[in-house]
């Protein structure tokens, strides 16, 4: 197994044995969720998960829209806000999510930081992270830009896996 730490505090974490648990992995861990939520307005970020008490290994994340987005130019990225002050982290860049169908989903790819991976099938192979990766407390974010959800009803719910590295270390 391999770590490397960068500046901001963020691991990622290779070689680690997910796989079931009773072979000796440590599983998906505990999943999380967001009810189905509006996107943010333009420019504007939302928290959409917590992680306080200590150290996570994020091992999973998920979003289904479950209310078509519209035809307009909308894109959606996801980043780590820390507490501990310093300025966020990329975990997905700007993924472009017009006239995105109910039942699509989007989850981070195994390139830190990479373009969120979206599939329009009803079907996401790789919502477990191949490489899973640390988090200190703080919040993770999602961020659209695009005038377009104005007025909408366009909805996203999220899901998060992740094995807690600290005693009382969670997210909500």
């Amino acid at each position: 197994m391999s770590h490397m730490l960068d500046q901001r505090g963020v691991a990622t974490i290779s070689g680690y044995a997910l796989g079931n648990a009773a072979a000796g992995g440590i599983g998906q861990g505990r999943q999380v969720s967001l009810a189905t939520a509006l996107p943010p307005a333009d420019g504007v970020s939302r928290d959409i998960f917590s992680i306080d008490g200590g150290r996570v290994l994020i091992t999973g994340l998920l979003g289904e829209v479950t209310v078509a987005i519209p035809a307009a130019s909308i894109d959606f990225d996801l980043a780590f806000d820390p507490d501990n002050a310093g300025t966020n982290v990329a975990l997905a860049t700007a993924l472009v999510c017009d006239s995105d169908a109910a039942g699509t989903y989007y989850t981070l790819n195994d390139t830190f930081g990479g373009a969120l991976v979206t599939s329009t099938a009803n079907v996401l192979l790789n919502a477990i992270l191949e490489e899973p990766f640390a988090l200190g407390e703080g919040d993770i974010v999602w961020t659209t830009t695009g005038a377009g959800l104005i007025g909408t009803t366009a909805r996203v719910k999220w899901d998060l896996w992740y094995v807690p590295l600290d005693v009382g270390a969670v997210v909500t």
